[in-house]
């Protein structure tokens, strides 16, 4: 692969990302107002989200970060700030702002607490020499 730098870290991008958001996470029971959401980009305002679980509000709040922000911590902390489904939101936050931002963008105190690096790392080259 050309350029590992991205690849792991949009893999340890989402690691990252879901284990700083699951200590925020609450789930609320009104679900019926996200299955309203519809996914068409052409809309004004398409890409605001409120960091809820339903996947289609995942999308547009991710993307509503990685416009507004410059660093890879600066979206999985606002995917964090959203507060609802910090886990899901982040996770998906996290592995998107790791390939643009790269392994190297991941803060490196983050990437130590991070359990089973290691393993994650030997797995990872292992696909990739397949």
């Amino acid at each position: 692969m050309k350029d590992i730098n991205k690849l792991k870290g949009g893999i340890f991008g989402m690691l990252v990302g879901d284990a700083l958001g699951v200590p925020y996470e609450f789930h609320e029971p009104e679900y019926s107002e996200e299955f309203e959401f519809r996914l068409r980009p052409d809309e004004d305002g398409i890409w605001v989200g409120n960091g809820g679980g339903y996947v289609i509000d995942s999308l547009r709040s991710t993307v509503m970060l990685l416009r507004k922000s410059a660093s890879y911590e600066e979206v999985v902390k606002g995917a964090i700030a959203l507060g609802h489904d910090t886990d899901t939101t982040a996770c998906i936050a996290g592995g998107l702002a790791g390939i643009i931002y790269g392994y190297k963008g991941i803060p490196q105190r983050w990437l130590n607490e991070l359990r089973e690096k290691k393993k994650v790392d030997s797995l990872l080259y292992a696909g990739l020499a397949e």
